[in-house]
């Protein structure tokens, strides 16, 4: 990756490393199983020299004129779903305007991106609620409607006592005990520690989807997600809640302390901004 940025051979990149290495009298990298894994000393070094080149580097663009060419690489993180149907589009619209940017993109959900901040692996990353660690920053960028679904061919009972109509239902979820599904119907209905039949487990968005559209249960989907399938042409009915609806949050998520290029802060800036709009 390092090679493929600066326009070097790997073996060059790794004789520089190791005449750096040599000049200042410290190991860098940890050489483990064919991966660099940088030392206390290699990461207290990139914190100390990343802020100085990245300012360089700016002040040379300015000095050319080039303060509005956006070259380089970003690395970012985000869950499957939400990332297909609202990042990419985004990433897709920036990357036409700006040829020199390169994009490194990884899925995944809160947990994951927590450690590929931590690691430096991605600049930054979409994710939803999650205890991340204290040293990552997080921001509010978006707020997805979560509804209940079901095919539309299931035949649904009316709804005189929710308790028992909702027990009556087979469900899909995302995680043991459906947390998800839990937290829709005490925020539509009140209802809690109802009994629940769950036919399937899937954690994943499109999963779910594919369980509902077969008929096999009602699942909680964003709404984007919905009307996705609903413009390809797939048959949902909403099972409708109270008049407020349930939110879950989407943040960005970043490593305060670490000194990003002027291009990841630039991208980084632009999907937020158009999120937020």
């Amino acid at each position: 990756m390092a090679a493929d940025e600066l326009h070097l051979t790997q073996s060059g990149v790794s004789q520089h490393i190791k005449t750096l290495e040599e000049s200042l009298n410290i190991k860098l990298f940890d050489r483990i199983n064919q991966k660099l894994i940088p030392t206390n000393e290699g990461k207290t070094l990139f914190e100390m020299s990343a802020p100085i080149l990245n300012q360089i580097e700016h002040g040379l663009q300015e000095l050319r004129g080039e303060n509005t060419a956006l070259t380089g690489t970003v690395s970012l993180g985000m869950p499957m779903e939400f990332g297909h149907n609202m990042i990419m589009p985004l990433i897709s619209d920036i990357s036409k305007k700006h040829l020199g940017i390169k994009f490194r993109i990884r899925f995944g959900l809160a947990e994951e991106m927590n450690n590929l901040i931590l690691n430096g692996d991605v600049d930054f990353a979409f994710v939803d609620a999650f205890a991340f660690d204290r040293r990552i920053t997080t921001e509010v960028v978006f707020e997805e409607t979560l509804e209940l679904w079901a095919n539309h061919t299931t035949k649904l009972p009316a709804m005189k006592d929710p308790k028992k109509f909702f027990e009556s239902l087979d469900y899909i979820e995302y995680q043991e005990n459906a947390p998800v599904l839990r937290m829709w119907l005490e925020h539509h209905f009140g209802l809690k520690n109802i009994t629940l039949n769950i036919r399937a487990r899937v954690p994943s968005v499109l999963g779910v989807a594919m369980f509902i559209l077969s008929g096999a249960g009602a699942g909680i989907l964003p709404e984007h997600k919905a009307l996705k399938l609903q413009e390809n042409g797939h048959n949902l009915q909403k099972i409708k809640g109270g008049k407020t609806p349930l939110k879950n949050s989407i943040n960005i998520a970043y490593l305060g302390q670490r000194s990003l290029s002027p291009v990841s802060l630039k991208v980084r800036q632009l999907l937020i901004s158009a999120l937020k709009s």
